[in-house]
């Protein structure tokens, strides 16, 4: 019988129907929130534990939609059980739950093939709505994630102040639009969805406050000119490339898109699959951040 398949189904009764979210957290008063949560937004809590070995053997025999699972346990991680669990019902959407804005928790979800990562942080209309996005065949990130990615890493430089607001990642794409590259260009540069880029570029506009590209691009031209290019690099205090590769694989995986169902899921793999490159060709020389 292969992984996934519903062994009344297999002997011709109808296939079970998957409902219901279970909670994983080895703190009570986590949980009773959790299920303060879920019963405003009209999805009814399955079955809890506050053990990842319970979980693995649990959540497979339950059937929720939806595994919350909290990624540092006693005896394991939601990752670990997340993996546990795909591998004998892929069907089942685990969603990691951290606290804060772990860039490690967000790596291990990806890599797990969880549906998304949750913020202890976020209040209770944000993980509704994303517990909602997964419900409906879609991934699902906290938004503080997105906002650690970008966060501007720390520099004392003397550059234009409004640089000074972009992240090392994003500094990476204006120099590419400096180049006069197109967003399909710089993705297939970076390897990166252009709709990651498109936002990106957007979010470059914003922050310096202008309205086209080519101001941008002037704008970079000139800070070139006023300091060597390679001084310019050490002052914005750029990241090697393959950390900065992490990091824009992430962005790609925490955008939200419309997709859903079987794209969902092919973006997700994707996603993935170029994370764990990217992860794989840091590994000698980075160490990832964990806040």
């Amino acid at each position: 019988m292969p992984p996934g398949s519903d062994p009344l189904a297999e002997r011709g009764a109808p296939a079970r129907i998957k409902t219901g979210a279970y909670v994983l957290d080895d703190h009570e008063l986590v949980r009773a929130g959790l299920r303060s949560v879920l019963r405003v937004a009209g999805i009814p809590c399955a079955g809890e534990s506050g053990s990842a070995r319970e979980a693995a053997r649990r959540i497979p025999a339950l059937l929720p939609a939806i595994a919350i699972l909290d990624d540092l346990l006693p005896d394991g991680t939601g990752m670990d059980v997340c993996r546990s669990v795909r591998a004998v019902d892929p069907s089942i959407r685990c969603v990691i739950m951290t606290d804060g804005d772990s860039e490690a928790a967000l790596i291990g979800a990806v890599t797990a093939g969880a549906w998304g990562c949750l913020s202890k942080e976020d209040d209770g209309a944000e993980t509704v709505r994303l517990l909602r996005r997964i419900l409906g065949g879609r991934t699902a990130f906290s938004p503080v994630f997105r906002t650690m990615l970008l966060r501007p890493a720390p520099r004392g430089s003397t550059a234009d102040p409004r640089l000074l607001a972009l992240s090392p990642q994003e500094l990476r794409v204006l120099l590419l639009l400096g180049d006069g590259m197109s967003n399909r260009e710089i993705a297939a540069d970076l390897v990166l969805a252009e709709k990651t880029i498109k936002n990106m570029t957007s979010t470059v506009l914003r922050k310096l406050d202008l309205q086209h590209r080519t101001q941008a691009a002037m704008l970079i031209a000139g800070e070139l000119a006023r300091i060597a290019p390679t001084a310019w690099a050490d002052r914005l205090g750029r990241p090697s490339a393959t950390a900065d590769a992490v990091t824009l694989a992430l962005l790609d995986c925490v955008a939200e898109s419309d997709g859903a169902g079987h794209a969902a899921e092919n973006t997700r793999e994707e996603g993935a699959h170029r994370l764990a490159l990217a992860l794989q060709a840091a590994r000698p020389d980075s160490h990832f951040r964990d806040h």
